[in-house]
């Protein structure tokens, strides 16, 4: 069965850039309010079921991703930004 090896986000939240190397391990994901927590472990199944988010763009920037990176060399990736107009795209 295939496992994570890497979690890469930009702009998710309070995120700037985090790169998390797993290769396969248990996490425990900590940290305050509205800092993306549930949001990055939602991100993935909830795009595979075709379910959109609500807004998940850090503050004053323009486009983000979320990357997931399994141990089979598979790689699940989300963009996601606001248009000109300042709405929510994917």
């Amino acid at each position: 069965m295939p496992k994570i090896k890497k979690i890469t986000v930009q702009n998710l939240k309070a995120v700037d850039f985090k790169e998390l190397e797993l290769d396969g391990a248990s996490i425990l994901v900590i940290g305050g309010n509205n800092k993306g927590k549930s949001t990055l472990l939602k991100t993935f199944p909830d795009r595979l079921r075709g379910i959109k988010p609500d807004v998940v763009l850090k503050e004053n920037t323009g486009e983000g991703f979320a990357e997931l990176e399994l141990t089979t060399g598979e790689k699940l990736r989300w963009d996601f930004g606001l248009t000109k107009k300042g709405e929510f795209k994917e």
